[in-house]
């Protein structure tokens, strides 16, 4: 049978999201999963993760992206109908929990658990207690290096076992515990795992609750669809025109794959009225305002790195509409380029910069070679690169940039409804979809706590 081997440490709020969604997608998709308790902590020290063995990932986050993960979690919490209570301490050592679990059965209970989700198509142990353990952290607010805590959850789930002798390292029981943890861990990173929730699939690796959906598609050989809550309005020809803000730069692949896609996105909302606004700003300058390595893939683990090239092929490959090479000149000067744009903002010529960029492998940057994609798209490239050094035109993009740096942006491409909460990512499109269907998120916050 098809397996999702679904890596995890309740210590992750987004494992915990990933453990009340992966079921359904293995549903759809006519998988089992097997759950797979690891160390976080661990995953990270095998990976030298720069925040280091005990931190969160977020502790390295410019403050403006860890604001945009915390909408983005809370904003897919409330998506997926996750219970969700923020613990007042945060992240609690789980090293006991996990070993609990990686001591857990796996065969079925013999009676429903206490859980209300107890028909579940994996009823074992382990999930169960999976689902106790995340809901004391996530929901209830206890503290899982209570011994007492770890006690009731067994209990919950109907376990008989002796939790003093499972966390005694010296029993025969703990020492088993320990080692089949230690083992999870060793083997998750073996395949490239570098954080939770990572699920393995086919020989692959795949990272993120929200890659569920390409795990969907491989499995079940079919594009997924992500998920909608929010159909068009039966009144949406009367409604206003709403306002899609697309911030933009020409230097990321990501972005190539989000504004490639708008104008059918744009389409396939009709008949509501979608005014988009593009947005071009200069990336490097909002990194370097909200304290981002101008490169950020070379702040990355090497296991991160390496996913994230796999991952934008992942991605090409879901969308299956665009070709994509990287540029043999990365990271693409864009400067000039975006300064053209600024002096002539028409969809021609943005596609046909992106395009260069990303497709054909031409240094966009370059102005002799810039002047020949611009001569290609119709264009008479002398007078265009010239106003593109006029003061105006260089103050037009610092402020295009000054101003997504105010609204909160952390990279490209982001997106906001009518001036609303920015969302990162190409990936994120059906979420906007559906704020500009009318689903409004009742939990943004302008901190993070993570």
């Amino acid at each position: 049978m098809k397996e999702i081997v679904f890596y995890y440490d309740v210590v992750c709020p987004f494992a915990y999201m990933a453990s009340r969604v992966v079921e359904h997608v293995a549903a759809r998709a006519g998988a089992r999963v097997k759950w797979t308790p690891v160390l976080l902590g661990g995953l990270y020290e095998a990976t030298d993760a720069p925040q280091g063995k005990h931190a969160s990932a977020t502790t390295v986050m410019a403050p403006a992206k860890r604001a945009v993960v915390a909408n983005d979690l809370r904003f897919q919490l409330e998506r997926y109908k996750v219970p969700f209570n923020y613990p007042d301490v945060n992240p609690q050592r789980t090293l006991n929990a996990m070993r609990l679990l990686a001591a857990s059965p796996t065969s079925q209970l013999s009676t429903p658990a206490a859980d209300p989700r107890a028909s579940a198509i994996d009823n074992s142990v382990r999930r169960c207690l999976t689902d106790a353990l995340y809901r004391a952290y996530w929901v209830e607010n206890q503290d899982l290096t209570d011994q007492k805590v770890l006690t009731d959850c067994v209990k919950k789930v109907g376990w008989s076992v002796d939790v003093d002798e499972v966390l005694n390292s010296s029993s025969s029981l703990g020492s088993k515990a320990k080692s089949q943890l230690e083992a999870n861990t060793q083997e998750a990173a073996e395949r490239g795992a570098f954080g939770v929730p990572s699920f393995w699939v086919n020989e692959r690796l795949y990272w993120g609750v929200d890659r569920l959906l390409l795990v969907e598609s491989v499995l079940s050989g079919k594009k997924a669809s992500p998920l909608r809550i929010r159909s068009v309005p039966s009144d949406a020809a009367e409604r206003p025109e709403q306002k899609l803000t697309v911030y933009f730069d020409f230097s990321s692949p990501w972005t190539f794959l989000g504004v490639s896609q708008i104008p059918a996105f744009v389409e396939s909302l009709r008949p509501l009225r979608v005014k988009v606004e593009w947005v071009p700003i200069l990336l490097g300058a909002v990194f370097k305002a909200i304290g981002t390595p101008l490169v950020p893939m070379t702040a990355l683990s090497p296991a991160k790195a390496t996913y994230a090239s796999q991952d934008l092929n992942d991605w090409v490959q879901y969308h299956g509409r665009w070709s994509l090479q990287y540029p043999s000149n990365f990271p693409l000067r864009t400067v000039l380029p975006l300064r053209v744009y600024c002096a002539r903002p028409e969809e021609k010529l943005r596609t046909a910069l992106f395009a260069a960029g990303w497709q054909r492998d031409i240094d966009i940057g370059n102005p002799e070679k810039l002047s020949q994609v611009l001569s290609e798209a119709g264009y008479d490239p002398a007078p265009l690169i010239a106003r593109a050094s006029d003061p105006d035109i260089k103050d037009m993009l610092k402020k295009n940039t000054a101003r997504g740096v105010q609204a909160g942006i952390c990279g490209a491409p982001s997106f906001q409804v009518d001036d609303g909460p920015v969302l990162f990512g190409q990936d994120r499109l059906p979420m906007v979809a559906d704020m500009l269907c009318g689903w409004s998120p009742t939990s943004a916050s302008t901190s993070s706590k993570l």
